[in-house]
């Protein structure tokens, strides 16, 4: 019996068998998460040879410098070198081939969850790529199916460039577009608003009427428009649910929300009939058409080119390494998630798309926005999405702010990766952050239509004001999982309609969703509706008999769902109303405590100690809203937060310690530590903003029940700048 004969080295080592497994190794992951989040191409403004350079770079330069060192050692004889290099190349690509299909088979199957970590799974993949690597020593048909991956050279990049959607974004490339002006076209000024993450049945009162007193600008609205009291989203996340509203069409898979993959959507049916002065503040989607962009890059070939390199590499090993390795070896841009920088010149624009920083500046955005409000030649059209009350939660009602570093990856004691801490208590906080920033959305309502009623544009505008998706704040589950519980919290959305003229209050409880909104609007500015649109406009006789909110899962629920009534009910008993038992700007786990007179120079110290995440209350209180010379939103430190610790480094958790906050002497807010494991010790609370001044003296305290009778022992706290580093 003959022995199988090892082959000669020069015919085993090719650079063909390099090029052709990094394709599949390496430049097809890549270009499947460009294509995903075209958003990043688009914002950015890419050039088309910048994206090309930089898709020639992925292709060529690490499979060229391995055959580069390759041949350097065979031409100095190293020829065992050359042959370990060659096979550690073939072993890496199959190993990462093996990698990325491993982490879609964790995420498909929770893996992660279920206590499978990828590393573990990574390890299985290491068994596969060595035999890869011997039969490619030893069979000659493997070898020709390795030669055969060079087909992905060629195939994966002209794939990508033959996507419609992506020639749009890099080419600027659409199909030709239909001429929708018409002399029949409705001139009225049209105001379109989105608030993000806004739950309809937190505007309510006992009633089910808006609650004028704790949202006056709601109240108003709704004196003067139709309130559609039963709409529902159809999606809870931001980049499905804005695009399913403006295209009129249920969501499907996990397309960008870029305007290529929905081409018929609103933004573009009103630009196109040539009729509307646009301005549009689009932070999160990119439907607008692109002859709107007003982000120029104004960087060089060479520079586009590196950064689009740089950020891909980063992205592709997010998704191929392990993720116990990637969170610390590498960290994404925020550009690659939609979070722009903030340009000097963006809030000089008055029309055109404008692009702020999604999840910052948001105060910012609406004095820009009020400045782009102004009657003209042509009726314009003001569109404006901004995260409010979306977390980052930061802002107080007056647009000021107590965390002004607050971003969306801000860590925020009870809210642990979008699910709600099991502790009632911080799950009410939360929910006091959330409400908070709802009054800002109302204040800036307000301005809004003061502004429209100063340019004499409110009683002849078409106004649209609404939500993407809501909120849940329950304790234990999800801020954005639909569920049994969460319902109505996520899916029921505010949804005004005043039309030219109208006066009159209105209630109407008809079964709407967010598809509708958009052929209401090209209803009332009688523009023709694409066919492919799936919403009916909300005046129309046919009655939807169901609602579907499409998600993880779709979910089909009746019209009037027996969870629809219990977000407000729950809001009540934790908060009261406006006009009754308002507990909002003062929630308190001991209130009775709240105004007792303290004499901290006497109080023996607690056996605990705290180490603050914000720096101390008191400084630069009670400064105007905006600073006159940075243009910056005014910071009121009135948020303590932080974790204690005992002179063991351990707390208890069967015992949550009672934090009173104790200013210029006077308990003025009482909080606790976290019941939840999850929390650390953690404990946070709000004082009362108007208590607070520029030498405002703050106090922690540790509040312990002794009978009938409370005993006091000061807490020794570190500040955030002294705090020393893990």
């Amino acid at each position: 019996m003959s022995t199988p004969t090892t082959p000669d080295p020069s015919t085993r080592l090719s650079f063909w068998h390099l090029l052709g497994l990094h394709s599949f190794a390496v430049v097809q992951p890549i270009l499947e998460q460009l294509a995903k989040n075209l958003r990043y191409l688009q914002q950015q403004n890419f050039s088309a040879v910048s994206i090309l350079l930089c898709l020639a770079l992925h292709l060529t330069v690490v499979p060229a410098t391995c055959w580069m060192l390759i041949t350097v050692l065979r031409r100095v004889r190293c020829q065992k070198a050359s042959e370990a290099l060659f096979d550690f190349a073939i072993f890496s690509y199959c190993l990462l081939m093996g990698l990325i299909a491993a982490r879609w088979i964790s995420a498909a199957g929770d893996l992660l969850t279920s206590g499978v970590p990828d590393f573990l799974i990574a390890l299985a993949i290491v068994p596969i790529a060595v035999a890869a690597v011997w039969l490619h020593h030893r069979s000659q048909l493997f070898r020709q199916l390795i030669a055969m991956t060079l087909v992905g050279v060629l195939v994966f990049p002209v794939s990508f460039f033959l996507s419609p959607a992506v020639r749009e974004v890099v080419f600027d490339w659409h199909p030709s577009a239909s001429n929708a002006a018409s002399s029949n076209i409705a001139k009225t000024p049209v105001v379109m608003i989105i608030f993000d993450g806004l739950t309809a049945g937190s505007l309510l009162d006992e009633a089910d009427q808006v609650d004028a007193v704790r949202f006056p600008a709601f109240g108003r609205l709704a004196s003067m428009s139709t309130f559609y009291r039963n709409t529902t989203t159809v999606h809870p996340r931001t980049d499905h649910a804005v695009p399913a509203m403006l295209a009129s069409v249920y969501p499907e898979g996990d397309l960008a929300p870029v305007e290529a993959n929905y081409p018929n959507n609103l933004l573009r049916l009103i630009y196109e009939t040539h009729q509307f002065d646009m301005t549009v503040f689009e932070p999160v989607t990119e439907l607008a058409p692109i002859a709107l962009q007003q982000f120029k890059s104004h960087r060089s070939v060479l520079a586009e080119t590196w950064d689009l390199f740089d950020t891909t590499s980063c992205v592709f090993l997010q998704i191929s390494l392990p993720r116990e390795v990637s969170t610390h070896m590498t960290r994404l841009p925020r550009a690659w998630f939609g979070l722009l920088p903030n340009s000097p010149t963006v809030n000089r624009l008055l029309k055109g798309k404008i692009s702020y920083p999604w999840d910052n500046l948001r105060t910012e955005q609406v004095r820009h926005f009020l400045s782009t409000i102004q009657s003209g030649e042509k009726p314009t059209f003001h569109f404006l999405h901004i995260a409010l009350p979306h977390y980052p939660w930061s802002l107080l009602p007056d647009g000021r702010t107590y965390a002004p570093n607050a971003s969306i990856a801000t860590l925020v004691p009870g809210l642990q990766h979008e699910t709600i801490s099991s502790d009632p208590w911080f799950a009410a906080q939360l929910w006091q952050r959330n409400l908070l920033q709802i009054q800002m959305a109302d204040q800036s309502l307000g301005q809004i239509l003061d502004r429209l009623e100063e340019e004499g544009l409110l009683d002849d505008a078409l106004m649209v004001v609404t939500a993407d998706h809501g909120m849940s704040f329950l304790p234990g589950e999800g801020l954005r999982e639909v569920s049994g519980n969460t319902l109505a919290d996520i899916v029921s959305v505010p949804l005004f309609i005043k039309t030219p003229g109208q006066k009159q209050a209105e209630v109407n409880d008809r079964n709407v969703e967010t598809i509708d909104i958009a052929p209401s609007i090209a209803e009332a500015l009688r523009l023709p509706v694409p066919s492919e649109w799936e919403g009916h406009p909300v005046t129309s006789p046919d009655r939807k008999p169901r609602k579907r909110i499409v998600g993880l899962t779709n979910t089909i629920i009746e019209p009037d769902f027996p969870q629809r009534r219990q977000h407000t009910r729950r809001l009540i008993e934790t908060f009261g109303t406006g006009s009754k038992d308002d507990r909002l700007g003062r929630l308190n786990i001991v209130p009775e405590l709240v105004g007792r007179v303290v004499d901290t120079a006497t109080l023996p110290d607690s056996e605990y100690s705290a180490a603050l995440l914000l720096p101390e209350p008191g400084a630069q209180a009670n400064r105007p809203v905006t600073d006159a010379t940075t243009n910056d939103t005014a910071y009121v430190p009135c948020e303590i937060e932080g974790f204690l610790l005992a002179n063991s480094n351990e707390l208890p958790l069967k015992e949550p310690v009672i934090v009173a906050v104790c200013v210029d002497g006077t308990i003025q807010a009482t909080t606790r530590t976290s019941k939840d494991p999850n929390d650390k010790n953690a404990f946070s609370a709000l004082i009362p903003w108007e208590e607070l001044t520029a030498t405002t003296s703050v106090i922690l305290i540790e509040a312990r029940r002794e009978g009938e009778q409370w005993e006091f022992r000061r807490i020794p706290a570190t500040p955030a700048s002294e705090t020393p580093e893990n």
